[in-house]
């Protein structure tokens, strides 16, 4: 990564850590049930190193491999990693642990 890309990476990683986090309000304490939640699904888009695509790359195959299917997405595995996030506490603390390691040595 060059460095002015880092620089900017870091500044953005530190505004976003400054600002306090966003609250979910259910629609009937938000005032006039303003606001309907997002319906629609969204698209990530990400870039990633080329050893973490190519590890992303065997595990879909291995995963295909032993589920006995043909191919498995990439956005699948994407999908579950942060449906598991919503429900295990343990890796979502290691991933904040990764997380927080990340912005360090960037």
């Amino acid at each position: 990564m060059s460095p002015s890309k880092r620089d900017e990476l870091a500044a953005r990683a530190a505004a976003m850590s400054s600002r306090a986090p966003r609250q979910a309000v259910p629609s009937t304490e938000s005032g006039a049930g303003t606001g309907a939640p997002r319906a629609k699904e969204v698209r990530l888009t990400t870039t990633i190193q080329p050893q973490l695509y190519r590890g992303l790359v065997a595990f879909c195959a291995e995963t295909a491999d032993s589920i006995g299917a043909a191919r498995v997405p990439h956005a699948v595995v994407v999908r579950a990693l942060i449906a598991r996030l919503e429900s295990d506490p343990a890796l979502r603390s290691a991933i904040t642990n990764d997380v927080a390691d990340e912005l360090r040595t960037d």
